[in-house]
């Protein structure tokens, strides 16, 4: 986890002296907080004041004279993100997201870096305009130089479901299918921001389903016999029990998605389709409590999919296995 690179007066003149939202004791105590748990002093900051990281972070580009953005899939251009190489964007924690005439837009942890600027001024050939932009929201663009995961975006803005078949998913051996699935399926939710995946198993294909800005949409399908070691997968890494199929179980894990850390709560209530429940907290100081999930109803798709007959006669849009939520 990186600092913000900003110095502690600089933080106090903005946060006590200009916006006035903490007084000296609360920042004292903030710094303090920092330098016990070894956090960020911005992280600290937002949570001894309860203020959203990103005004914070708006409001430091603003002292800083550059712009400031909560990076989203949408604000991401392929042409913009090709003209930097993933590791170099990784590396420096930075991400390309726009091309406007000879202007390069670059969101950036740290926008007053000249060296970087001047490096990327030099291989692209543009004028590069620095964004500050959350830690966060960075690695997790970072995901979008993988060329499936931009598919599958793709196809969700048209409605379109990608369908994968049995050796793309590399099904050779049912283990690591499992894994490259599940990564792939966790990616999306990333970039996307998804609040729910739905993974709904039929005769003839499983449909994963992911719920954005409230709508419910169809993302991939995936051939049936991938169901298994995906379920298994899940169960591994939460170290639940693989031949327990009816029982509820609880468990938890993390996962590595490229840098971009997730933290996940796992309860499989039935023995029927995995519904992940997400509940997403992007920003490194937003607070969330131990959240508790329960299997839910989603009727309104059954009747769109009437021709598939579900698997051992049972209905999957029942309660069904849930991930829980997600911390960075």
């Amino acid at each position: 986890m990186r600092t913000l690179r900003i110095s502690e007066d600089e933080f106090r003149a903005l946060l006590v002296g200009q916006l006035e939202i903490m007084d000296e004791t609360e920042f004292d105590r903030a710094r303090k907080m920092a330098s016990r748990l070894r956090i960020p002093l911005e992280r600290a900051i937002v949570e001894r004041s309860r203020v959203p990281l990103g005004f914070v972070l708006g409001r430091i580009a603003e002292a800083w004279g550059v712009g400031f953005i909560d990076l989203k899939v949408s604000d991401v251009k392929l042409e913009a993100l090709q003209t930097v190489v993933e590791e170099y964007a990784r590396t420096n924690v930075l991400l390309p997201f726009d091309l406007k005439d000879a202007e390069l837009h670059v969101a950036m942890f740290d926008p007053r870096d000249r060296r970087i600027i001047d490096e990327i001024t030099r291989t692209t050939g543009r004028k590069v305009v620095p964004f500050l932009a959350p830690e966060s929201a960075i690695q997790r663009g970072h995901l979008l130089y993988r060329g499936n995961l931009r598919a599958m975006l793709e196809r969700s803005d048209v409605d379109e479901t990608l369908r994968v078949t049995q050796q793309e998913s590399t099904a050779a051996d049912g283990m690591n299918s499992g894994a490259e699935l599940l990564t792939r399926i966790l990616e999306y939710a990333a970039v996307a921001r998804a609040s729910d995946v739905h993974i709904e198993p039929y005769e003839l294909e499983i449909l994963v389903r992911y719920r954005v800005d409230g709508a419910l949409r169809e993302v991939l399908s995936l051939p049936p016999t991938a169901h298994q070691s995906l379920v298994a997968r899940i169960k591994v890494l939460s170290r639940l029990r693989i031949d327990e199929r009816r029982a509820p179980q609880d468990g938890r894990f993390e996962a590595d998605l490229g840098g971009y850390k997730v933290d996940l709560r796992v309860s499989i209530l039935a023995p029927l389709g995995p519904q992940l429940k997400i509940n997403s907290h992007f920003a490194l100081s937003q607070h969330s409590g131990v959240a508790s999930f329960q299997g839910q109803t989603h009727n309104s798709f059954r009747s769109r999919n009437q021709h598939r007959r579900k698997v051992d006669g049972l209905a999957s849009d029942g309660p069904g296995q849930s991930f829980g939520r997600w911390e960075t």
